[in-house]
């Protein structure tokens, strides 16, 4: 009776120490369950990214803009080039479709005028206010004028981008078609 005692009280103190171990087991367990959950939210979501379309665009002038007022945009008429749909050619609007880094890059020309002097100002802008300047400025008629500016911005989803004529001096034309006055951009980076 002593022996079969002592066999009792010898596997039961083991089986105590395995009753201790599964205890926190369970909370590993669900630790693990925890972070596999976390993993597969990061995994859906970086999956519903990579299956976006890229937000990106290149459109152009067709035909010369001749002595454009001051105070109206720029409408790039020709998308060559238009993925996500962000940029309306019809209005020369762009509005952002998801947040994020953004970079736009415009190019403006122009071709040589009779009069000595003359000059343009655009200005791309962010819901209104500007974020980059293209000058246009020439005491000689019988050069080519050709300028670019380009501005990286972090945008919201709904901000609009735009090109705006700020100030005009003498007679100027900004060229189109070939390519010679373009205004372009696209998402750098997403931000959630």
């Amino acid at each position: 009776m002593l022996k079969l005692a002592f066999i009792l009280a010898t596997l039961t103190i083991p089986l105590e120490g395995i009753l201790l171990q599964n205890e926190g087991c369970d909370q590993c367990v669900a630790s693990l369950q925890h972070q596999v959950h976390l993993l597969q939210q990061r995994l859906n979501a970086l999956e519903m990214v990579s299956n976006q379309p890229p937000i990106a665009f290149n459109a152009e002038l067709s035909a010369d803009l001749v002595n454009p007022t001051p105070g109206s945009n720029i409408v790039f008429d020709m998308a060559r080039f238009n993925s996500g749909n962000a940029y309306n050619d019809k209005t020369g609007i762009f509005i952002c479709p998801v947040p994020g880094i953004y970079y736009f890059s415009l190019e403006l020309s122009s071709n040589g005028h009779p009069q000595s002097s003359h000059s343009l100002h655009s200005k791309i802008l962010r819901n209104g206010s500007p974020i980059s300047i293209t000058i246009l400025d020439s005491e000689s008629h019988l050069s080519w004028l050709r300028r670019t500016s380009s501005v990286t911005t972090e945008l919201a989803q709904g901000d609009v981008i735009s090109v705006l004529i700020n100030y005009v001096v003498g007679d100027i034309s900004i060229s189109g078609g070939a390519a010679l006055s373009t205004f372009s951009g696209f998402l750098v980076q997403r931000i959630q």
